[in-house]
């Protein structure tokens, strides 16, 4: 009985060698170089570097028929488009709000508390302060010929 492995009359290939139609060979040196500069770039910043982030990121450029090239372009493409649907781990931009004061808000509230309160008093006093103050204008001084005149 015949197989099909038998029926198949072409040539057998070196291990190496390429059809003329094939694509060249890409290292996974090429691949692993693409995603490092991909993830040293600084617009990567919250990129976390996780087996989960990195397989979402491949998994992505494989779903495109002809699977887009592994290149830091393609790469940022893949970020890009993942971020907008939420589906990587990314490092937050601000750490999450607790119900704990930070340093700065307890030095904020202590310097409120340092100062007094004015009192009713006091603030009556700066507004009539303010008052008299927009009352007395300068009296208008008219001259003619080097002249004052009243």
């Amino acid at each position: 009985m015949k197989t099909l492995e038998n029926d198949y009359d072409a040539p057998e290939q070196e291990a190496g060698e390429l059809d003329a139609g094939s694509p060249a060979p890409q290292d996974s040196d090429d691949d692993a170089d693409a995603y490092d500069e991909f993830v040293a770039d600084r617009r990567m910043l919250r990129y976390e570097d996780t087996p989960a982030n990195r397989r979402k990121l491949f998994d992505y450029l494989l779903k495109y028929r002809p699977a887009l090239p592994e290149t830091p372009a393609a790469l940022y493409l893949a970020f890009d488009e993942l971020c907008k649907d939420d589906k990587l781990e990314l490092i937050p931009l601000a750490p999450e709000r607790t119900d704990e004061r930070t340093a700065g808000e307890v030095q904020a509230e202590e310097a409120e508390g340092a100062e007094p309160d004015p009192t009713q008093n006091e603030t009556t006093k700066s507004a009539n302060a303010m008052t008299a103050m927009f009352r007395k204008r300068p009296r208008m001084v008219r001259f003619k010929n080097g002249a004052q005149v009243s």
